[in-house]
């Protein structure tokens, strides 16, 4: 993601929409997000609307001990001639989120602990 704004009036939750960009094979890709839940700080639920596609999903969050367990979710919907590559987008879009979720656990784990 390269760019993100709050498109909705008020505090962040549900309902919050955000107009962003993403990279997609080098270029970018204009979306719509809006918050569908908002249950801090376990659970937070969305839809981004983009050009030929559609996702919506959550991410979980769940305290193990010291540590927090993190799940994600996503449904993605491929529109028009592009449901034809739905099994590649699958296969990229897995790959992509398993890199960005690691990055942030080693990011986070990196920090010194809070007090």
């Amino acid at each position: 993601m390269t760019f993100v704004e709050q498109v909705s009036d008020g505090p962040i939750g549900l309902g919050s929409r955000f107009r962003a960009v993403v990279r997609s094979g080098g270029r970018p890709v204009s979306m719509e997000i809006e918050f569908t839940a908002f249950e801090r700080p376990v659970r937070l639920g969305s839809r981004a609307e983009m050009s030929g596609m559609v996702t919506d999903g959550e991410l979980t969050f769940e305290q193990v001990g010291e540590s927090t367990l993190m799940r994600w979710r996503w449904n993605v919907q491929p529109q028009g001639a592009i449901r034809l590559l739905a099994p590649l987008i699958r296969w990229i879009g897995i790959r992509q989120e398993r890199r960005v979720w690691s990055g942030l656990k080693r990011f986070l784990e990196a920090m010194p602990p809070r007090r």
